[in-house]
Protein backbone atom coordinates (compact mmCIF):
# COMPACT_ATOMS: atom_id res chain seq x y z
CA UNK A 1 0.00 0.00 0.00
CA UNK A 2 1.27 3.90 -0.23
CA UNK A 3 -0.10 6.45 2.31
CA UNK A 4 -1.53 9.51 0.40
CA UNK A 5 -2.91 12.58 1.06
CA UNK A 6 -6.57 13.99 0.43
CA UNK A 7 -8.53 16.80 1.76
CA UNK A 8 -9.84 16.78 4.66
CA UNK A 9 -9.50 12.94 4.85
CA UNK A 10 -6.34 10.50 5.11
CA UNK A 11 -6.01 8.14 2.01
CA UNK A 12 -4.79 4.48 1.28
CA UNK A 13 -4.04 2.88 -1.50
CA UNK A 14 -4.13 -0.80 -1.70
CA UNK A 15 -2.98 -2.06 -4.61
CA UNK A 16 -4.45 -6.04 -5.04
CA UNK A 17 -3.15 -8.95 -5.79
CA UNK A 18 -5.89 -11.46 -7.33
CA UNK A 19 -6.61 -14.85 -6.71
CA UNK A 20 -6.84 -17.19 -9.86
CA UNK A 21 -9.94 -15.85 -12.41
CA UNK A 22 -11.33 -18.86 -11.95
CA UNK A 23 -12.65 -17.52 -8.65
CA UNK A 24 -14.45 -14.32 -8.04
CA UNK A 25 -11.67 -11.83 -8.75
CA UNK A 26 -13.45 -8.49 -8.56
CA UNK A 27 -13.04 -4.94 -9.15
CA UNK A 28 -17.08 -4.21 -8.59
CA UNK A 29 -18.50 -0.60 -8.96
CA UNK A 30 -14.99 1.30 -9.92
CA UNK A 31 -13.75 2.47 -13.13
CA UNK A 32 -11.04 2.64 -15.83
CA UNK A 33 -8.10 4.00 -15.00
CA UNK A 34 -5.75 6.89 -16.93
CA UNK A 35 -4.14 4.52 -18.96
CA UNK A 36 -0.02 3.92 -17.62
CA UNK A 37 -1.30 6.36 -14.77
CA UNK A 38 -0.34 3.29 -11.92
CA UNK A 39 3.33 2.37 -13.72
CA UNK A 40 3.81 0.18 -10.55
CA UNK A 41 1.00 -2.90 -11.11
CA UNK A 42 2.32 -6.07 -12.17
CA UNK A 43 0.32 -8.29 -14.12
CA UNK A 44 0.89 -11.72 -13.73
CA UNK A 45 0.46 -14.45 -17.06
CA UNK A 46 0.54 -17.89 -17.72
CA UNK A 47 2.96 -18.50 -20.02
CA UNK A 48 1.48 -21.10 -22.04
CA UNK A 49 -2.32 -20.06 -22.17
CA UNK A 50 -1.67 -15.97 -22.11
CA UNK A 51 -4.46 -16.32 -19.16
CA UNK A 52 -4.23 -13.72 -16.20
CA UNK A 53 -3.48 -15.48 -12.95
CA UNK A 54 -2.68 -12.04 -10.38
CA UNK A 55 -1.87 -8.64 -10.01
CA UNK A 56 1.27 -8.01 -8.20
CA UNK A 57 2.89 -4.10 -7.38
CA UNK A 58 6.66 -3.38 -8.41
CA UNK A 59 8.37 -2.60 -5.50
CA UNK A 60 12.30 -2.51 -6.71
CA UNK A 61 13.02 -2.30 -10.79
CA UNK A 62 13.83 -6.42 -10.47
CA UNK A 63 10.99 -7.43 -7.14
CA UNK A 64 7.32 -7.47 -7.71
CA UNK A 65 5.19 -7.80 -4.11
CA UNK A 66 2.15 -10.69 -4.87
CA UNK A 67 0.06 -13.08 -3.43
CA UNK A 68 1.64 -16.62 -1.89
CA UNK A 69 -1.57 -18.43 -3.30
CA UNK A 70 -1.06 -17.31 -6.96
CA UNK A 71 2.40 -19.11 -7.95
CA UNK A 72 3.45 -22.34 -7.18
CA UNK A 73 6.28 -22.48 -10.28
CA UNK A 74 8.18 -19.92 -11.56
CA UNK A 75 8.56 -21.97 -14.71
CA UNK A 76 4.64 -21.45 -15.69
CA UNK A 77 4.32 -17.67 -15.37
CA UNK A 78 5.77 -14.59 -16.43
CA UNK A 79 5.33 -10.56 -15.76
CA UNK A 80 4.16 -7.82 -17.36
CA UNK A 81 5.28 -4.23 -16.26
CA UNK A 82 3.65 -1.05 -18.12
CA UNK A 83 0.31 -2.97 -18.90
CA UNK A 84 -3.19 -1.01 -19.45
CA UNK A 85 -4.57 -3.27 -21.33
CA UNK A 86 -4.35 -7.24 -21.00
CA UNK A 87 -4.73 -8.11 -24.60
CA UNK A 88 -3.65 -5.45 -26.51
CA UNK A 89 -0.28 -4.95 -28.11
CA UNK A 90 0.78 -1.83 -26.30
CA UNK A 91 4.50 -0.42 -26.57
CA UNK A 92 5.06 0.32 -23.00
CA UNK A 93 4.91 -2.90 -21.78
CA UNK A 94 8.08 -5.42 -20.30
CA UNK A 95 7.58 -8.69 -20.14
CA UNK A 96 9.71 -10.43 -17.53
CA UNK A 97 10.72 -14.54 -16.13
CA UNK A 98 10.49 -14.93 -12.77
CA UNK A 99 13.91 -15.93 -11.81
CA UNK A 100 12.75 -17.21 -8.32
CA UNK A 101 9.55 -16.87 -5.84
CA UNK A 102 9.58 -16.65 -2.11
CA UNK A 103 6.58 -16.80 -0.47
CA UNK A 104 5.94 -16.26 3.35
CA UNK A 105 7.49 -19.33 5.21
CA UNK A 106 4.26 -18.77 7.52
CA UNK A 107 2.09 -18.72 4.83
CA UNK A 108 -1.21 -20.95 5.24
CA UNK A 109 -3.33 -21.78 2.20
CA UNK A 110 -6.33 -22.60 4.01
CA UNK A 111 -6.44 -19.40 6.10
CA UNK A 112 -4.91 -16.96 3.69
CA UNK A 113 -2.61 -15.88 6.74
CA UNK A 114 1.05 -14.32 5.59
CA UNK A 115 -0.26 -14.56 2.00
CA UNK A 116 2.13 -12.83 0.32
CA UNK A 117 5.24 -13.65 -2.04
CA UNK A 118 7.99 -11.94 -3.59
CA UNK A 119 9.12 -12.89 -7.13
CA UNK A 120 12.72 -11.66 -8.20
CA UNK A 121 12.42 -11.05 -11.88
CA UNK A 122 15.26 -12.30 -14.40
CA UNK A 123 16.48 -8.50 -15.06
CA UNK A 124 15.77 -5.10 -13.71
CA UNK A 125 13.15 -3.35 -15.12
CA UNK A 126 13.80 -0.35 -17.80
CA UNK A 127 11.85 2.80 -15.88
CA UNK A 128 9.82 5.03 -17.60
CA UNK A 129 6.55 7.14 -17.50
CA UNK A 130 4.88 3.58 -17.83
CA UNK A 131 7.12 1.59 -15.68
CA UNK A 132 8.04 3.00 -11.60
CA UNK A 133 8.68 1.70 -8.64
CA UNK A 134 6.66 1.99 -5.81
CA UNK A 135 8.20 3.52 -2.62
CA UNK A 136 7.15 1.39 0.16
CA UNK A 137 6.66 3.22 4.00
CA UNK A 138 9.54 3.14 6.13
CA UNK A 139 7.72 2.31 9.33
CA UNK A 140 4.57 0.09 9.87
CA UNK A 141 1.33 1.05 11.37
CA UNK A 142 -2.16 -0.04 12.10
CA UNK A 143 -4.23 1.08 9.15
CA UNK A 144 -7.45 2.95 11.12
CA UNK A 145 -11.12 2.29 10.89
CA UNK A 146 -13.13 4.45 7.90
CA UNK A 147 -9.73 4.93 6.39
CA UNK A 148 -10.65 5.64 2.47
CA UNK A 149 -8.62 3.15 0.10
CA UNK A 150 -7.80 2.48 -3.56
CA UNK A 151 -7.93 -1.15 -4.63
CA UNK A 152 -6.92 -1.76 -8.44
CA UNK A 153 -6.54 -4.32 -10.75
CA UNK A 154 -7.70 -6.62 -13.62
CA UNK A 155 -11.06 -8.22 -12.77
CA UNK A 156 -14.70 -8.74 -13.18
CA UNK A 157 -16.38 -5.47 -13.14
CA UNK A 158 -20.20 -6.93 -12.45
CA UNK A 159 -21.35 -9.48 -9.74
CA UNK A 160 -22.58 -12.35 -11.59
CA UNK A 161 -20.00 -11.55 -14.75
CA UNK A 162 -17.46 -13.92 -15.60
CA UNK A 163 -16.20 -11.94 -17.87
CA UNK A 164 -13.25 -9.60 -16.41
CA UNK A 165 -11.98 -6.17 -17.54
CA UNK A 166 -8.94 -6.39 -20.01
CA UNK A 167 -8.41 -2.90 -19.09
CA UNK A 168 -7.04 -1.82 -15.59
CA UNK A 169 -9.46 -0.70 -12.76
CA UNK A 170 -9.86 0.77 -9.63
CA UNK A 171 -12.54 0.98 -6.78
CA UNK A 172 -12.48 3.49 -3.85
CA UNK A 173 -13.59 1.18 -0.44
CA UNK A 174 -13.17 1.93 3.05
CA UNK A 175 -11.81 0.12 5.82
CA UNK A 176 -13.60 -2.10 8.27
CA UNK A 177 -12.96 -2.63 11.71
CA UNK A 178 -11.58 -6.03 12.16
CA UNK A 179 -14.31 -6.75 15.19
CA UNK A 180 -17.18 -5.88 12.78
CA UNK A 181 -16.26 -7.73 9.62
CA UNK A 182 -15.88 -10.74 11.91
CA UNK A 183 -19.16 -10.20 13.44
CA UNK A 184 -22.50 -12.14 12.21
CA UNK A 185 -23.46 -9.33 10.09
CA UNK A 186 -20.44 -9.84 8.49
CA UNK A 187 -18.00 -12.71 7.85
CA UNK A 188 -19.11 -14.69 10.89
CA UNK A 189 -15.42 -15.77 11.05
CA UNK A 190 -15.28 -17.32 8.12
CA UNK A 191 -13.08 -16.70 6.81
CA UNK A 192 -11.16 -15.38 10.11
CA UNK A 193 -9.87 -11.67 9.61
CA UNK A 194 -7.07 -11.47 11.47
CA UNK A 195 -4.65 -8.44 12.89
CA UNK A 196 -2.53 -9.23 9.62
CA UNK A 197 -5.36 -8.58 7.53
CA UNK A 198 -7.16 -6.09 6.13
CA UNK A 199 -11.04 -6.07 5.66
CA UNK A 200 -12.55 -3.01 2.99
CA UNK A 201 -15.70 -2.31 1.39
CA UNK A 202 -18.76 0.00 1.46
CA UNK A 203 -20.99 0.06 4.13
CA UNK A 204 -23.39 1.04 1.34
CA UNK A 205 -23.25 -1.65 -1.25
CA UNK A 206 -22.04 -1.58 -4.79
CA UNK A 207 -18.57 -1.37 -4.01
CA UNK A 208 -16.35 -3.92 -3.48
CA UNK A 209 -13.13 -6.32 -4.75
CA UNK A 210 -12.32 -9.69 -3.78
Amino acid sequence: YQNTKQENSSSLSLFYHFVHLDESVEIIGGHEVTPHSRPYMALIQHVRNKKSICGGTLIKLNWVLTAAHCIQSRNLFHVILGAHSISEKEKEKQIFKVKNIFPHPCFDNDTHENDIMLLQLDHPARPSKSVKDLKLPKSWHDVSNETKCRVAGWGITKNHNRKPSDKLQEVNVTIIDRKTCNSENFYNFNPVITMNMLCAGDKNGGRDAC
